[in-house]
Parts: C-alpha cells; sequence; structure tokens
C-alpha cells in the first residue's frame, strides 16, 4: 500500500501537480516510522518534513500585513530545490519497498529484562488513523 501511495505522489492526479496535505502527512508519518527501524531512511526524510511544513503567504490588505498559512494542497511538482529533494526521497522510499528493505529486528540472542538496571524501553502509539492508536508514548 505505502508503494501505491508514494507513487500517487511522484505522479499527482492533479493538474497543478499537488496532493492533499492529509494524504501527504500520512505518508510522511510512514515514512518516518520505516526510518525508525531502517537508518538508510532517515537521510531521505528531511525534504518530507520540509515539504510538509512549507506555508504559503497572502497578503491581507485589509488588515495591511501578510499572513503565512498552510496550504491544504502540497504542490510536489516543480522546479524548485525543495521539490526536487522531495521527489528524489520519494523515488528512495519506493525503490526502498520493491526492493523488499529488511533489518535484523533482533541481532541480539538475548535481551535484558525491562527490569534491569540500565535497560530501557520506548512505547509509541502515534497513530492517527481512525481507530488505531490514541498518540502517545512513555519511556520506561
Amino acid at each position: 500500500g505505502m508503494v501505491a501511495d508514494v507513487q500517487a505522489a511522484l505522479e499527482p492526479a492533479a493538474k497543478d501537480g499537488s496532493v492533499d496535505r492529509e494524504d501527504f502527512d500520512r505518508l510522511v508519518g510512514r515514512a518516518g516510522n520505516l526510518g525508525k527501524v531502517a537508518a538508510e531512511a532517515k537521510v531521505y526524510l528531511q525534504p518530507l518534513y520540509r515539504m510538509l511544513n512549507a506555508k504559503s503567504k497572502y497578503v491581507d490588505r485589509r488588515a495591511q500585513r501578510v499572513v503565512s498559512f498552510k496550504p491544504k494542497r502540497i504542490v510536489l511538482r516543480g522546479s524548485g530545490p525543495t521539490q526536487i529533494r522531495c521527489r528524489e526521497a520519494l523515488q528512495w522510499f519506493k525503490a526502498a519497498l520493491e526492493s523488499g528493505v529488511s533489518v535484523p529486528l533482533a541481532p541480539r540472542k538475548q535481551f535484558p529484562a525491562v527490569g534491569d538496571p540500565g535497560c530501557a524501553f520506548c512505547f509509541t502509539d502515534a497513530a492517527r488513523e481512525a481507530r488505531t492508536g490514541h498518540g502517545g508514548f512513555t519511556i520506561v
């Protein structure tokens, strides 16, 4: 499913080359989750975050000021440096997923118990999709 989402972002259906912010936010979140286990993905996250957090501006003539806002659609097709880097990052994620990227999740034969001195574990539940989590975390 993520490969299809990446492909949809690389080839947006909209004529202006834009994608829905909510869809792109979900894709970036999933890419971030992948980056937690596949360290090589981390270098490709920065341009995705920059595109997600990019703001547009307009001049409010009544208030005589410039207003910044996050648009509902993100334009991925274009010649700007961030747009180019974002497409390159998406192409990396697509290639990695299609090649079956994998990492050993348990390289050690024995793990310390949670109560052992010096042992910590982090529990995250940051899902925001309907009925999948509460968006919290804790470190024990």
